[in-house]
């Protein structure tokens, strides 16, 4: 930004004036902030996400979108229906995949077994306080902090 507030104009052409700024402003822009690619990984959708769950999903984002542009009540209850019957046809077809999986492995226990494993074991958040803190050990931190 220096090297424009330093340089002269020597030109009226305005095609060249603002050429100049683009290219000083683009540099500045390139030091300060430079471009990083990122790498994005597709993730595979559910085995039992198809295309009536797809379908009901896209139904219940057009209502969703029609809901909070018009404000209306109507809108909000048909998308409010909409979302429940996605949600137990997701839930059927869930329950559909996994009965075809265990009926197709039933001669299979090692892989029973580790599927019924990942289905009871929960996929929750590790408690991010230590459990040998108490409550009054936080609130002592907390008080000590202020």
């Amino acid at each position: 930004l220096s090297q424009f507030l330093t340089k002269p104009i020597t030109t009226n052409n305005l095609d060249e004036i603002t050429k100049n700024i683009d290219l000083i402003l683009t540099s500045t822009l390139d030091t300060v902030a430079p471009i990083r690619l990122k790498k994005v990984r597709e993730q595979a959708p559910a085995p039992w996400y198809n295309s009536h769950t797809h379908a009901l999903k896209r139904t219940a984002r057009n209502l969703e979108r029609k809901w909070r542009k018009t404000k209306l009540e109507v809108f909000r209850i048909a998308y409010k229906d909409s979302m429940l019957n996605y949600r137990r046809a997701l839930k059927a077809a869930r329950a559909e995949h996994l009965s075809k999986l265990i009926e197709n492995n039933k001669n299979n226990p090692r892989f029973l077994f580790s599927t019924v494993a990942k289905l009871t074991t929960n996929q929750g958040s590790e408690n991010c306080v230590p459990s040998q803190f108490s409550s009054e050990d936080f609130m002592i931190f907390f008080t000590e902090k202020i």
